[in-house]
């Protein structure tokens, strides 16, 4: 079945209907997840994981990278730690935003309005840091490698639910962690 999905990745209203199918059978969709989610849909026991392809405004270079440097370095600990592993010119605030809608950070336990919040913030502190590790720079501290403190991210409430379901809409191109006409289904 994840081969399926994965198959029609890029036709968003197939993908929706098999989707609905999936869970009117009752077999549970797991969003998309930095630390878990590879390039397609996959199987996870009984469920079934979004692949990170389905996120609109993330190229296959990014995926490929994020998948990479996953494997190589251990899952990614926080958002900060992510932006600084992945720092480059195709991780931007766009990609971000992909995956913060997509739900794909709600792995680091904060809410998506707070990681929206400080995106700006951290991609910038997350890409200085990866430049000066990549180029061997140091800084007044490196000698006693004390390393600068990861930035703090402000906890903020979760968007209203119909809010979190239009950037989920629009960053998978369908509902996933609820429906808006939901309220109006009969018991």
């Amino acid at each position: 079945l994840a081969a399926l999905l994965s198959s029609v990745i890029g036709f968003t209203r197939k993908l929706s209907e098999y989707l609905t199918t999936c869970k009117n059978a009752g077999i549970p969709i797991l969003p998309p997840d930095v630390n878990q989610s590879f390039s397609g849909f996959t199987a996870e026991g009984n469920s079934i994981r979004i692949g990170l392809e389905a996120v609109k405004g993330l190229g296959t270079p990014v995926i490929k990278r994020l998948i990479e440097e996953r494997e190589a370095g251990g899952a990614y600990k926080s958002f900060f730690d992510l932006c600084t592993r992945l720092q480059g010119r195709d991780f931007n605030r766009r990609t971000v935003e992909g995956l913060i809608g997509a739900g794909a950070l709600d792995c680091f336990g904060l809410s998506r309005r707070a990681l929206d919040s400080a995106a700006d913030r951290i991609i910038e502190a997350g890409q200085l840091r990866g430049k000066n590790a990549a180029s061997g720079q140091l800084n007044l501290f490196s000698a006693i490698e004390v390393e600068e403190p990861e930035p703090k991210i402000e906890p903020l409430s979760e968007y209203e639910p119909g809010e979190k379901l239009a950037h989920e809409y629009e960053m998978l191109g369908f509902y996933l962690s609820g429906h808006p006409l939901e309220k109006y289904r009969p018991m």
